[in-house]
């Protein structure tokens, strides 16, 4: 049995004038009158009635049907042949009526009609039911003939292969006809002429003309020992380009059951593509697929192994199609080899890189290959390869402020390569320069004091030296200075604490700050904890470790700051001795979190560890 294609004709009921056209009293195959409830749903058929004719392949019931005023809503309707129940079709499950159909194919097995002698006529009635089973019917329809010419084709279409040949196609609707028959016009003020026959189930022909200024129209018809059929619509070769068509068809087998197709595509203008794709049974092409426009690739899937394809394809316009592509010959393989599973894409702001893992389902690959677009509909290129039984890649070719798209598969040992994992995409955002470390103070005179400290970052713009006036001030900026320095000279008032910190700077971000230093804590009996460190437990916990330098503190005070947050705010106080915390308190994906410690002790505190920055992906 062939794919029908099937048109959809669903009328409303647009007044009591039309009552008169149809016919329409009780079911004469239940004996009418079974069902007692004056409340019942209505069925009335327009088409075909006594008299019309049915035909081989698909022919369309025209009808109007409701529910009584009130009722709960029509579920199914019923289609009788000659007193035999042939086929019910369900409600929309929009709730809009169905497409109802003779079927000649359903007839012959629901029926037992021989193909070869069909009855000349037949009988029909049809009945319609409610959710609550209520139902109503149309009466018995008889003289329904049977027109056994073949149903006429549709959906012809005309595509330029060169200046001087087309090719045809179109939707085979017939499930009888002996042959096809192709009729062409030489110039639009001539009349149609016969110009070959095709054999059954074609659906495409090629045709070679000798001029490439006359504007051609072609038509198709189906024929049989009955007849002919209506011809198809009328394809013109006027309007359809042969330029801008794709070209530079490829393809790869991935294993038994997959092919990939790439081309390039040479419109700005087209509405879309269309693939066709070769039978194997029969060698002819059949249409695979019509994609959107700026499509590249595509995948075809389940097919058969060890199996030879042919493809081509054309871009078309909403009113014409370009000539096809090259062709493209390609032959799965015997076997598929599992694909990489659960693609992770992480960016690492530390390590200014982006980070890929994978799941490894199998040991017949001999590594992996990465490949990465910077757009929606940019190409996949291969930026990287792996060797066996790596499942992770470290991708540092990024600029900031970009989205990336991933994906990987796996080169087998046999000679081909896997499908494709998932798709993953990062961004990669402008994360501030490492903060600077160990800043210290060292004193000349008690006015002339020096500090200085570790440049972590490689990348900073410069450096801001903050300073406050005593333990009550507030801090403010005091210094900018030029990126790598990593000292400063400062004179002072005598007899004033003078509290500060250094942090650096990439516009428009800033590093966090380092440790506190002040020029009364030279040689600060009170240690600080120290190798403050971090480690990500999942996307809403931190886990915080450290080394304790104290022996008599009474506390350990642990301060933290979001990204979103100007000043430091303690989150926790610890018993002595402690040397870890695991933080779960507001944080997420995709944060940015700062810590620092510092120790108490019974006489005062430390300074506070340098500050660490926590990035949560």
């Amino acid at each position: 049995m062939k794919n029908y294609s099937k048109i959809y004709f669903i009328f409303l009921l647009v007044g009591l004038f039309l009552i008169g056209c149809v016919q329409s009293v009780e079911n004469p195959y239940n004996g009418g009158g079974t069902n007692i409830n004056e409340n019942k749903p209505v069925i009335n058929i327009l088409n075909p009635v006594s008299g019309d004719s049915i035909y081989m392949g698909y022919t369309s019931i025209i009808y109007q049907a409701t529910d009584y005023n009130g009722g709960p809503g029509l579920l199914l309707y019923n289609l009788f042949v000659d007193g035999v129940l042939v086929q019910s079709f369900p409600q929309n499950e929009d709730g809009s009526n169905p497409y109802l159909y003779f079927s000649t194919d359903t007839l012959e097995k629901k029926l037992g009609i021989n193909p070869a002698s069909w009855p000349s006529e037949i009988s029909y009635a049809m009945t319609v039911v409610n959710i609550d089973k209520d139902f109503g019917e149309t009466v018995l329809i008889d003289s329904i003939y049977i027109n056994r010419k073949p149903v006429a084709p549709s959906n012809l279409v005309l595509t330029r292969i060169s200046d001087k040949s087309f090719n045809l196609f179109w939707d085979d609707k017939a499930s009888n006809e002996t042959k096809y028959e192709v009729w062409r016009q030489d110039g639009s003020n001539n009349t149609f002429l016969f110009i070959k026959d095709l054999p059954i189930n074609s659906i495409s022909t090629n045709d070679v003309v000798n001029s490439d200024y006359i504007n051609y129209g072609y038509k198709i018809r189906a024929v049989n020992s009955f007849g002919s059929s209506a011809f198809s619509n009328i394809a013109y070769s006027s309007g359809v380009p042969g330029g801008d068509a794709p070209t530079n068809l490829k393809g790869e087998a991935l294993g038994a059951s997959t092919i990939q197709l790439t081309w390039d595509d040479n419109s700005e203008t087209e509405d879309g593509f269309v693939i066709e794709r070769t039978n194997p049974a029969t060698g002819n092409y059949e249409r695979l697929v019509v994609l959107p426009k700026n499509t590249k690739e595509y995948f075809d899937s389940d097919l058969y192994p060890l199996t030879t394809y042919r493809y081509r394809i054309a871009s078309f316009k909403s009113s014409s199609i370009s000539a096809f592509s090259n062709v493209v010959t390609v032959s799965t393989y015997d076997k598929d080899i599992a694909a990489p599973e659960n693609l992770i894409a992480t960016y690492k702001p530390i390590d200014k890189a982006v980070y890929l893992t994978w799941t490894d389902n199998t040991n017949k690959e001999d590594g992996a290959i990465i490949e990465r677009k910077e757009t929606i509909n940019g190409e996949f290129k291969i930026i990287g390869t792996t060797t066996a039984d790596i499942n992770y890649f470290s991708d540092a070719n990024i600029v900031e402020n970009q989205l990336y798209y991933y994906r990987a598969r796996f080169n087998i040992v046999d000679g081909f390569k896997t499908t494709y994992s998932n798709v993953d995409t990062v961004f990669v955002y402008d994360a501030p320069p490492f903060a600077p470390s160990n800043l210290q103070i060292t004193k000349f005179t008690d006015t002339t004091y020096s500090l200085w400290w570790t440049d972590n970052s490689d990348d900073e713009e410069g450096f801001q030296l903050w300073r406050k006036d005593g333990s009550t001030g507030v801090y403010y900026l005091y210094k900018d200075l030029l990126q790598n320095t990593t000292g400063f000279n400062d004179k002072i008032a005598s007899g004033v604490t003078y509290f500060y910190k250094v942090r650096a700077y990439r516009s428009p971000t800033f590093s966090a700050f380092s440790n506190e230093v002040n020029n009364e804590s030279i040689g600060s009996k009170y240690p600080a904890p120290t190798n403050l460190s971090y480690s990500i437990v999942n996307s809403n916990q931190v886990k915080l470790n450290w080394t304790n330098a104290a022996t008599d503190e009474l506390q350990i005070i642990v301060e933290r700051k979001l990204q979103t947050e100007i000043d430091f705010n303690e989150i926790k106080r610890l018993s002595p001795g402690t040397t870890t915390l695991t933080d779960s308190d507001g944080l997420s994906n995709n944060l940015t979190v700062f810590y620092r410690l510092k120790t108490k002790y019974p006489q005062g505190e430390s300074e506070y560890t340098t500050e660490l920055t926590v990035y949560i992906p």
